[in-house]
This record gives C-alpha cells, structure tokens and sequence, in this order.
C-alpha cells in the first residue's frame, strides 16, 4: 500500500473523512424580526438604528404624515427584543422627520429631526431623552444651532458619546454657501445642554454636504461630506477632529480614498471604533458599476491616518449600493447593500467582515431577509454592538397592514455552536468547551480563536469543526484533549487551520487535522504526540517543534518556517523543505521523498533549551526512504562525525555553493534495498540519467 492511500486508510478509520452541516452556517446569526407595535403602511421603521447594550433606538420618519417617531426596544432576559416605548417630540409637526436619525449611550438617547421649523423653515432640530429610574424615557432637552436658519436640516445626523453630542446640519450656510456644518453639544455639571463648538470644513465647498454623516467616540468626531469636491464632483470627503489635553479641538484631518473618482460619494455613511474608522464609496465603481464598497482606515502612532484596507462584495453586481450603511465595532464591520438582488430587484442585504489577527479583513458572511421580497431594502441601516448587529429593512411590508411598513432584524452573533446539542450557540468558544463531553462536535467559527490568554481543552476528545478559515489568535495558547480533530465543512468553500499563536499537542497522544499551517509567529508542539494530517502540513512562518509520528500527504515548510526536531520522529510521507530543518536530538525519519531548497542542518548547540548540549548520538541525523532533489540555494550542513545521512532512494543535489555543503566527516549512506540502481548527483553539472552506481 502507498503511503498516501495509508494516511486515507488510517483517517478513514477514525470514523471523520467529512464533515456536512450547510444549515449550521446560518445558526450563528440567528434573527429576531421587530415591528412598532402601532405599524402603519408607509411608516418605513428603520430609517434609522442605533444600539448600545440591552437598549436599541429605531427611528420612523415616516409616521403620521412626516411627523415621524422613534422606538426604544430592550433585550430582554430571554434574549429576546422587546417594544418599551415610542418616543415623539414636543414640537411635533407635519414634515418634521423626526426619527431620520438616531443614537444612543447608556441612558442617553439623541433623535434629529431635521425638518422640523426649529429657528425657520427646515432649520432642524435635535432631542435627547434620558432613562429615568422607573425605566421610562423622557425628553430632557430640545437643541438647536446658535445661528442655524432656513434649509439647514440640523438633526440630519446624530451621535452621542458621554456628555457630548454631535449633529449635523448639512446644508448649514457657511460663507455664504451651503457647504454644510456639525454641531457639538455639551451637558453641564448642572444638567444643561447647550452648544459646545461648531465644525466646518477647512476647504468650504458649495453642496459639499459637510455633517450629512457624523460619528464621535470618546475624543474623536468622524464627519462625512460626501459630496465634497476632491478628485472630481461628489468625490467625497472626510474629517477628523480631535480633542486635545488642552481643551481645545484640533484642526481637522482630511481623509480621502486613495483611489476616488468623480462621484463615488465618499464619507456618505461612518463607523468609528477605537482606532478604526469604516468610510463607505457606496457609488463608487469597485468591481461593476456603482457597485460600492467601503474604506477601512487606521490611526497612527504619529497621529496621522492610513487608509489600510477597500472593502468591497464578494458577489458585487451594478448598482448594488453596496456601503451606502457601514458600523463598526471592535474587529467587525458590517455593511448595507440595500440595493442588492438576491431576492429580486433592490431587495437588499447586509454583509459582515472580520479582522484577522494580522490585520487584514474577509468578508464573514452574508444576511440576507430569509422571506426577502423585491424593493424591501433590507439592509438600509445597519448597526452593531457587542455581537449584536442590527439590520433594518425600511420598506418591508407586512402582509396584514400594507407596504412599507418597515422592520428590523437582531442578529446575535455566535462563534461555537455544539452540533450535538440541537445546534446550541455560545458566544465564546471556552463556554462551549466547558459545556461538551468527550467525541462532540463543535462548529466554529475564525473569532472563537481571535483571543489572548490559555484555552484548557484537555478533559475531552472534542471535533472542532470549521465553517470559515481559521486563524489561532497569536497571543492565544490552544490545548486539545488527546483524540481530538480539526476538520472543516464539505458545504463552505475555503475554510482550513492557520496557527499564529501556539498549540500544544497533548502528551503521548494523538491529533487529527484536515490541513494545518504554522504562520508567521505560531508554535506547533508535537510533544511526543501523533499528528495524522489529511492533507499537507504546512509550516509557512512558525516553528514546529516535532517529537513523534506524523501521518500527513505532505510535510512541507515554507520559506520562512522552521521545524526543529527535538526526539525521533517519523514522517510517514513526502517532506518538502524550502524553509529550514533542524534535527536538534534524534532522527528525523522521512518515509517518502525528500525535495527542497531550503536548509536541512544538524545542530545541537542551538536546539530548544539544550545549548552546549550533548553532542549527537551516532546514527542521529537523516533518514529519507525515498528520493531527495536539493535545489541550487539548498544547504546541507551536518557538523559532527556522529551525523547521518542515509538516503533510500535516489540523490539529485544542485547545491552551488561549498559553503553550503558543509558535513565535516558526516557520514552519506545509500541505503535502498538495491544500491546498484541508486543514483547519487551532488555538486556537479548535470550528469544525465545515466549516471548511475
């Protein structure tokens, strides 16, 4: 029997060759629909979302003829979201659009009404309302611009964060044109708001629309003018500012995306968390035309920002909008593509990406209205706090009181669930572990393993089961019980193991993969441990320290990986080598071919912990069972007499250079069954094939 149809027998008696499970992807996000418990046709609830621990604000501009109103929903101690009061204003009036934007912090939450007659016609006008300790929301203050005036439409956009509130009033006259303003708003010890700062553009631009978007967390204000002039019309810009120890606000910073054209609309919608900022394009023309996407930027430590990453759909189409909504929190952002097909013309979708720990970001996965029609609009808003997000679908119609009534959809987002159990969710990966018993299958996703710290999963032989690549966080360490097995879903189209932190293989056990990479800072522990791979087992910039039996189709190290052998092993299999071995103690014993042009050395001083060490056993060294091709930048470097290398198969060596063919009275072994028909070619021009003896 060959040595790969070996590794299929052995895996294949494991019981675990494949894993299919399509349904299970959509059981990390499960959904809760809502509606105003007073729904009429055309109110359009969830013009605007915002959420913020167990309270959510929606606002509905549309209700009663433009007056508009705004919802306040708590989870509840089931989970579920529950209606727990409908907010109006007390100017309230035809036209007014109360509840066109919305935001909320603690026990604050902020609605611009940015058509109601404040100091003149459409001026705007903003309202915060405060929990009181009976649970209800009262208005607590009505705030307008100290020199806002007809057509300004402040309240357009709000955010709030502590004591201060951002709103914008986007077509604000500013010298003389309307460029568009963003007004900040302070609370006093005493209770009172009033205005703090009034932001302007540095460059004022007619129309720019300065303030249509704003965000603010902590000290930092985030404002969008999205049709601002830069490298053409509508081009798109936007601010940051921030405050400084001294009190006072700094000059704003510009940002622009790096590729903009003429009317993408950049600065159109804002996320802002910690030290990321999510910018959307959502016209422009990324991969079709007007398809969208969205900027992701990154605070220096100078104090400038980088534009690090250009989110755009996997599946993006013309005219999607794709980014016309964006939020971020922590390593998640999620997008709106109102526009979007999948359930007919413009019936909308949402779409969530994640940072891996290197710091790019994939696209996660896709929501999509599970009875979606056409022109609902499902992802016209969007919004996300702590494995929350929020998905509004503005134009959805229920079918008992008319179209356009509007919803919204909460996601809980889960990164475990335990396919044993009925598909149980867990938020964390630790709880689902702790709850397990020994040969269960947990489904999980790439931020389960986006932690710091120890994960102890030693108690029990467990199938970890991926439904998206898999990064192991790089300040994560990872202990599987013996037994356990890290596969990956037939039904997701790229999934695989990638280990950036360490992962400590359990004494004298064993471990099953479907594939394994060792990246760039990661640490595979095979401690005595047998490792059966079913597929390669790559190594492409960590350090595996090797100590057993390993059953894999393929060893292979990449350039930039390393594989210490620190005990006999044995790999039943082929091993390529562009990348550095190192065999410390022992033999490495390579029952198929050895090719590579990489470093293959034997070298005790420098092993793990065994610096002016033994020197090595006799016979210690190499032991290839079938052919080995060293390519011309190979080296081969075995310093002591005790050294061995014994060779199977036929020997092909192009190494170019003395220096890195370095033996020093190693010894060379041809040690097939029949010599007489191995070829030994080191160190010389190409012979030709029949060079043989």
């Amino acid at each position: 029997m060959s040595i790969q149809s070996t590794i299929v027998a052995t895996i294949a008696s494991l019981g675990i060759s494949s894993v299919t499970f399509a349904q299970v992807v959509a059981d990390f996000f499960p959904g809760q629909n809502v509606t105003a418990y007073d729904a009429a046709a055309q109110d359009e609830f969830g013009e605007s979302v915002a959420l913020d621990g167990n309270y959510a604000i929606i606002g509905s501009d549309n209700d009663d003829t433009f007056m508009g109103c705004a919802y306040i929903f708590e989870r509840q101690a089931g989970g579920d979201w529950n209606q727990v009061q409908r907010l109006i204003s007390t100017e309230r009036a035809e036209g007014d659009f109360f509840g066109c934007s919305v935001a909320i912090s603690g026990d604050l939450a902020v609605v611009g009404a940015r058509g109601e007659d404040g100091s003149s016609t459409n001026s705007g006008a903003i309202y915060i309302f405060e929990r009181q300790f009976n649970g209800t929301w009262e208005q607590v203050a009505r705030l307008t611009g100290d020199d806002t005036g007809s057509g300004d439409q402040l309240g357009c956009s709000v955010a709030i964060s502590g004591e201060l509130v951002l709103a914008g009033a986007k077509s604000h006259f500013v010298s003389g044109t309307r460029a568009g303003s963003a007004y900040l708003f302070e609370r006093s010890i005493s209770g009172n708001w009033s205005q703090a700062l009034e932001f302007n553009a540095p460059v004022i631009v007619e129309n720019a629309e300065f303030g249509s978007a704003v965000v603010l967390e902590g000290t930092t204000a985030l404002i969008g003018a999205h049709s601002d002039l830069h490298d053409g019309a509508r081009t798109g810009s936007a601010y940051v500012f921030q405050l400084l120890d001294n009190g006072l606000w700094s000059s704003p910073i510009t940002l622009n995306a790096s590729d903009g054209s003429d009317g993408d609309r950049f600065g159109y919608s804002l996320g802002l968390s910690g030290d990321c900022a999510v910018i959307s394009a959502y016209y422009s023309t990324a991969d079709a035309t007007n398809s969208g996407s969205a900027y992701v930027f990154d605070l220096q430590a100078d104090g400038t920002w980088e534009e690090t990453a250009k989110l755009t759909a996997s599946d993006a189409d013309t005219s999607d909008f794709f980014a016309k909504t964006t939020a971020i929190e922590g390593d998640i952002i999620l997008v709106g593509a109102y526009a979007d097909n999948d359930n007919g013309p413009n019936s909308g979708s949402a779409y969530m990406f994640q940072k891996r720990s290197d710091g790019s970001w994939y696209e996660a996965h896709k929501f999509i209205h599970p009875n979606g029609d056409e022109y609902q609009s499902y992802g016209h808003k969007v919004a996300i706090f702590d494995n929350t997000a929020m998905i509004s679908v503005y134009r959805d119609n229920d079918p008992d009181i008319g179209a356009g009534t509007g919803s919204v959809f909460f996601h809980d987002i889960y990164n475990a669930i335990n396919l044993d159990y009925n598909n149980r969710p867990y938020t964390t990966l630790s709880a689902a572990i702790a709850d397990a018993l020994s040969d269960e299958n947990l489904a999980v996703r790439s931020d389960a393993f986006d932690l710091s710290g120890i994960i102890d999963a030693t108690q029990n032989r467990l199938n970890f089961i991926a439904v998206e690549p898999i990064n192991i966080h790089d300040e994560l360490m990872f202990l599987p019980g013996s037994g356990s097995a890290f596969l990956e879903s037939n039904d997701v189209a790229e999934a695989g193991w990638l280990l950036s932190g360490r992962l400590i293989a359990p004494s004298d056990g064993s471990l099953l993969f479907n594939s394994i990479d060792t990246g760039t800072g990661g640490q595979l522990h095979q401690n005595d441990c047998s490792l059966l791979v079913n597929g390669p087992m790559q190594n492409s910039g960590g350090v595996n320290y090797l100590s057993d039996e390993i059953l894999a189709m393929e060893v292979a190290t990449g350039a930039n990986g390393v594989n210490r052998v620190i005990r006999e092993t044995e790999v039943l299999g082929d091993y390529l080598n562009d990348g550095t071995t190192v065999v410390h103690r022992g033999t490495l014993y390579i029952y198929g071919d050895l090719n590579g042009g990489g470093t293959m050395l034997g070298d005790v001083d420098t092993g793990p912990g065994r610096s002016g060490g033994e020197p090595p056993a006799p016979g210690d060294g190499f032991a290839i069972g079938g052919s080995s091709a060293l390519g011309a930048d190979a080296s081969l470097r075995m310093l002591d007499f005790d050294w061995t290398l014994g060779i199977g198969g036929d020997a092909d060596w192009a190494i170019n250079a003395n220096d890195r063919f370095a033996m020093s009275g190693a010894t060379i072994e041809l040690t097939g069954l029949n010599t007489g028909l191995q070829s030994l070619e080191l160190m010389s021009l190409d012979m030709g094939a029949d060079a043989v003896g």
